[in-house]
């Protein structure tokens, strides 16, 4: 039922809008929210987005990071990339795969060529490309930013239905529905603002809540990735949330990266609030993980000897090493080169003069088997860290797991 005076107020606004001063108002407006959309864009969603692109493109093809070096200075090819990376998580579709067979390769490629023959011409495709996008957005129109009190209303209650829908789905283990609720959800609240700073700091709250909550659905689903991004769009929101920042250091230890997941807990233990001791237990077992494994000792302390700290799983270990096998600093071996140089290393490491080398030194087993190494083109210290992750491409191959685990009982002494 319509109040008194809600007719007479409709139509006082609806002149308004009609005049001059409504429309140089609601132009000030847009004006204003798209300055904050921009600001917001560049300091809280940008940085992630450019994190979660350089994770799936560190586990790119060689031929894929040749063709993307040279063009990620222009932002519109992040703003391309990461919406083929959305695209490819949707699709639940590998980023590498996608980029090596799909024609935007192609394109990328013909643009780095021009690019090294010219600088400018990624120049003006860059300007190309926003020009476009502004005027796509100027022909859309878009729904205000800022909502009203009852919009805002509407939106919590919303909000905290849908929390309980996918805590329900928690409940009966069904996490991947669990997830898509959690991620709907926040979803729903990424792009609403309101002016109220009690309100805003009811709707980041809410958020957050989302985004924790969703991480970890993505944890219980051995989704890491998935898990990291979740928990940085939490700690975004809220810095001081510590169970996101706890989940985003499991997410870490998981992946094996053990240095930022002890980040993670470090600062929660000197915070000392809850989680603190948790926290400590989890270190506890990154500090134990750290142990001479074998993955640590072929060919030296093997493929994770750059800090790299594995899970206890065996394939998350092989899979973290093939991660590791495209870069610049050797070549790149087959399967029978990688047999022939394990073998020549056991001729090596059974030798008499082995039995002098300092098996924990890693400096001294480089110098020891440096001239073998640069037989295969592999030189210095960054070229036997190369060497081994050459290694680690074929552990599968039972041949080279074999050879690799007696490489490493001869440097362990096992």
């Amino acid at each position: 039922m319509a109040l008194p005076g809600d007719d007479q107020h409709r139509h006082l606004w609806q002149t308004f809008l009609q005049s001059d001063a409504g429309h140089a108002g609601l132009e000030k407006q847009h004006q204003e929210e798209t300055d904050l959309h921009r600001a917001d864009y560049k300091a809280r969603i940008k940085p992630i987005q450019l994190r979660e692109l350089a994770d799936a493109l560190e586990g790119c093809s060689r031929d894929v990071k040749r063709a993307v070096a040279p063009l990620l200075e222009y932002e519109c090819v992040h703003h391309i990339l990461y919406g083929v990376l959305v695209s490819c998580h949707v699709k639940n579709v590998d980023f590498s795969d996608h980029l090596q067979s799909h024609s935007i390769r192609k394109q990328l490629e013909q643009l780095a060529e021009d690019v090294r023959i010219n600088a400018q011409n990624g120049v003006d495709v860059d300007g190309e490309y926003w020009a476009g996008v502004t005027r796509k957005l100027n022909a859309t129109e878009h729904a205000t930013r800022f909502v009203d009190l009852q919009t805002f209303c509407d939106a919590l209650n919303q909000g905290n239905a849908t929390l309980a829908v996918a805590r329900q789905k928690w409940d009966e283990g069904l996490y991947e529905a669990a997830l898509e609720r959690y991620e709907g959800g926040a979803s729903a609240l990424e792009f609403l603002r309101v002016r109220n700073a009690d309100d805003a700091a009811k709707l980041s709250e809410l958020q957050t809540r989302f985004f924790r909550n969703a991480a970890a659905c993505a944890l219980k689903l051995d989704k890491w990735c998935l898990a990291q991004r979740l928990c940085r769009k939490a700690l975004a929101i809220d810095p001081d949330d510590v169970r996101a920042r706890y989940k985003l250091g499991v997410a870490y230890a998981r992946r094996g990266d053990a240095v930022r997941a002890d980040a993670c807990f470090a600062a929660i233990v000197a915070a000392g609030d809850e989680g603190a001791e948790a926290a400590a237990r989890e270190r506890v077992k990154l500090r134990e993980r750290a142990a001479p494994t074998f993955e640590h000792g072929f060919l030296g302390r093997g493929a994770f000897s750059e800090g790299r700290v594995s899970a206890d799983d065996e394939g998350l270990r092989r899979r973290l090493a093939a991660r590791l096998c495209v870069d610049g600093d050797g070549p790149v071996l087959d399967r029978d080169a990688v047999v022939e140089l394990q073998r020549r290393t056991l001729e090596l490491y059974r030798s008499p003069a082995f039995r002098d080398v300092p098996k924990d030194d890693i400096c001294a087993l480089d110098a020891f088997r440096a001239d073998l190494l640069g037989e295969f083109g592999f030189v210095g210290e960054r070229g036997a860290r190369a060497a081994e992750r050459a290694v680690a491409r074929f552990l599968e191959d039972e041949e080279v797991f074999a050879n690799a685990k007696r490489l490493f009982e001869l440097c362990s002494g096992v």
